[in-house]
């Protein structure tokens, strides 16, 4: 077909049915796009996603992905190490095992050449393929200057295949002054406390009792530091069972709670937001009288997400349903009614979002959208978005920048409302994100591809006009230089 939307769409539905004929087919199709003039990396992508599924069964298709490590573009590159699975019948095949060895540890060693997911989702797919491999991967991590981002997915590596000296680089990125360093090792050290991995780190009941006293005294000092992503990771791991049987080990539950509930009185709205669901969902987790008393609290929050956190959370805690306590919702969030500045943008105001791959024009939509638009505008007038990176690049499906901290946690330190309108996200489409109904802020999102499933879930506020194939090369760390907004005819909007 001459479409790569449906080509692109065969090649998801092959790799969702695991039978011979679709194997054929998958191949056939690859083996068509190769030979295409106008070859679409998109298509690529649901390739070696689709080939990642039936390798478990067909060793012989681990060929598709080989190809794939191999690709001149960096998205199918991604996909295909995401792709790769660890039980293939491949990681028992001599002939093509070495082959993906060797252009894995290439992809791993370009970390300071290439974008900096190339080489993170290598390192993980290695340790997935290879475990016995973790100890040089460990050596790797320790060479200098390699970027955040690399050295927070060595972590989520080291995870896959616990040894000691993994355990010992967990627990030192605890206290790493980076942020999204010290998110990292919180975030992956769960794996260490399930059965296998404990024993490995903590053999002895005397070490279990330590294990247990270091991670209760790493979490408290985590909450201390009031930062609301690593709040939100360490709060999450206090719902994982196997971190919780730990610190129980220890009689650290009632403590820790204490602490918890200390965090959430800290914290404010609608910055902390996602942070305050977690701690509301792990006081639920953890249960007790104070647990209780902090959620009775957060029944008062002026923000919805937070007050149907809570009442679940006390449904856990208590056993009984407490969903009258929702109360009536009051007015949304929003950006301020400024009607001068609506109308002074004309019946169709641009914007231009200058990168360091090119520049991406956006026709804004205030007819479906305004209060997302007029934050848009002064956000982008003020200079908020100059200097600011792309953190999150999913093949197939969006981009996402505009946030201050260059986490996926940071925003403008106000929330807006949801603006639901009856358009669907087609190829293009700039929405914004958000952790439920009426927390958007200033983090945009432009899809590769048709995601229907966005559809009156998130606010569409744009849509791409000119500069797709800058989009498609887009990379976490690429940078928005600025961002210009204009009328219609290219004259700069008042």
């Amino acid at each position: 077909d001459t479409s790569a939307d449906v080509r692109l769409n065969l090649a998801t539905l092959l790799g969702r049915v695991e039978s011979e004929e679709a194997r054929k087919l998958l191949v056939n199709l690859a083996t068509a796009e190769v030979r295409r003039k106008d070859p679409d990396w998109r298509v690529r992508v649901q390739l070696v996603r689709a080939a990642g599924v039936h390798v478990r069964r067909d060793g012989s298709v681990a060929a598709l992905l080989l190809e794939g490590l191999n690709d001149a573009n960096d998205h199918v590159v991604i996909a295909a190490c995401m792709a790769f699975p660890g039980d293939a019948p491949t990681s028992r095949s001599m002939d093509l095992r070495d082959s993906v060895r060797s252009v894995l540890w290439g992809l791993v060693r370009s970390a300071r050449s290439r974008p900096p997911d190339v080489a993170g989702e290598a390192v993980v797919a290695l340790l997935r393929f290879r475990p016995e491999e973790a100890d040089d991967v460990l050596a790797f991590s320790m060479t200098a200057d390699l970027p955040v981002r690399m050295r927070s997915k060595i972590l989520e590596a080291l995870s896959l295949a616990p040894t000691p000296g993994g355990w010992r680089a967990m627990r030192s990125a605890w206290e790493d002054p980076t942020i999204a360093v010290a998110m990292a090792g919180w975030d992956h050290s769960r794996r260490f406390f399930r059965d296998g991995a404990l024993e490995v780190i903590a053999p002895s009941g005397e070490d279990r009792r330590a294990l247990s006293d270091a991670v209760f005294g790493g979490v408290v000092r985590a909450l201390r530091q009031n930062d609301m992503g690593l709040s939100t990771v360490v709060s999450s791991l206090l719902t994982d069972s196997s971190t919780v049987a730990l610190l129980d080990a220890g009689g650290h539950r009632a403590t820790l709670v204490d602490s918890l509930a200390s965090s959430l009185e800290r914290m404010k709205i609608p910055d902390d937001v996602e942070a305050i669901q977690s701690a509301v969902q792990a006081l639920g987790y953890l249960g007790g009288p104070r647990a209780i008393n902090a959620l009775e609290g957060a029944l008062e929050s002026p923000d919805r997400t937070v007050v149907e956190e809570a009442v679940k959370a006390l449904t856990k805690a208590t056993g009984v349903d407490r969903r009258s306590s929702i109360q009536p919702a009051g007015p949304p969030a929003h950006a301020d009614y400024d009607w001068q500045l609506l109308r002074s943008l004309g019946p169709r105001p641009m914007a231009d979002i200058v990168t360091d791959r090119g520049t991406v024009t956006l026709d804004l939509l205030p007819n479906e959208a305004p209060f997302t638009v007029v934050s848009f505008v002064r956000l982008a007038r003020a200079g908020f978005f100059d200097g600011l990176t792309f953190h999150r690049v999913v093949p197939n499906f969006v981009v996402q920048g505009g946030d201050p901290r260059g986490d996926g946690w940071g925003g403008p330190g106000y929330a807006l409302r949801t603006e639901s309108s009856p358009m669907s996200y087609e190829r293009g489409s700039v929405g914004m994100a958000s952790a439920g109904n009426d927390t958007e802020g200033s983090q945009f999102f432009v899809t590769h591809v048709p995601t229907p499933h966005l559809d009156a879930r998130y606010t569409i506020f744009a849509r791409v006009v000119r500069g797709m194939d800058v989009v498609d090369r887009l990379q976490v760390g690429d940078t928005i230089k600025s961002v210009r907004i204009r009328g219609q005819r290219g004259a700069r909007s008042r």
